[in-house]
């Protein structure tokens, strides 16, 4: 388990260090090693979010708090458990609070502490695995089972989301199709359109339809490759 300390108090980043360093003797022969990184500010983490299972937070930056990172991460796709460890700001009377926000008051006992771990490992069992999408001038990290097709656009490669969002991703198609191979709901339904299998609808000779009512032209080849894969009636 990946645990991110982001606190701009030197002292209490290190105790804190301290405090996940037992844990993480105390759980090795259990619920294994705990990899700690600790950042004295915001700007550092953000480099790289989704490394990590649990967050550890407390900020004072001017005009910049534990909540606005919060809210910052939650923003860039972060879904782990953030807990917000208060010492002059009590986070727990903000209004607006992002999803999955814990908070525990300094200084921090063990018990208490112990308790965000367990959870953290809870939740990192039960999250659906993600796949990073690297676009030109930003990175995703998205659940495949929410991406519909994808086709070659000009130098890119263009993904359709359930939600109906569109990626624009840097590399190939069949780049993206060994990114997703994993899942095995994946297929070239024909030469330059991969798809996933939950979305089709119907495939017949020389049309397929997904369940958004798309509907694209293929051949009998592509209609025998496809039914392979796709055993439901079309």
């Amino acid at each position: 388990m990946h645990i991110a300390i982001c606190d701009d108090n030197v002292a209490d980043r290190k105790q804190m260090e301290r405090l996940l360093g037992r844990e993480s003797d105390a759980r090795k022969n259990t619920t294994g090693i705990l990899y700690i990184d600790s950042f004295g500010d915001s700007a550092s983490l953000l480099n790289a979010p989704m490394l990590y299972d649990l967050f550890f937070i407390d900020l004072h930056e001017s005009n910049y708090d534990g909540m606005d990172f919060s809210r910052e991460l939650r923003l860039a796709g972060v879904t782990a458990p953030i807990v917000l460890c208060s010492s002059t700001t009590d986070y727990t009377a903000f209004s607006d609070q992002p999803e999955t926000i814990h908070h525990l008051k300094k200084p921090i006992r063990t018990a208490e502490l112990s308790a965000m771990i367990d959870l953290g490992i809870q939740e990192r069992a039960t999250a659906a695995p993600t796949v990073e999408i690297r676009c030109e001038q930003s990175t995703h990290y998205v659940e495949p089972d929410g991406i519909i097709h994808a086709e070659p656009c000009n130098h890119l490669t263009r993904i359709h989301f359930e939600n109906g969002d569109i990626l624009d991703t840097l590399g190939s198609l069949n780049e993206l199709y060994y990114l997703l191979e994993y899942t095995q709901n994946f297929i070239f339904a024909k030469k330059k359109m991969l798809v996933n299998l939950n979305f089709i609808a119907s495939v017949s000779l020389f049309q397929l339809k997904l369940t958004t009512g798309e509907s694209y032209p293929i051949t009998p080849a592509d209609y025998r490759f496809i039914r392979k894969y796709w055993p439901k009636k079309g």
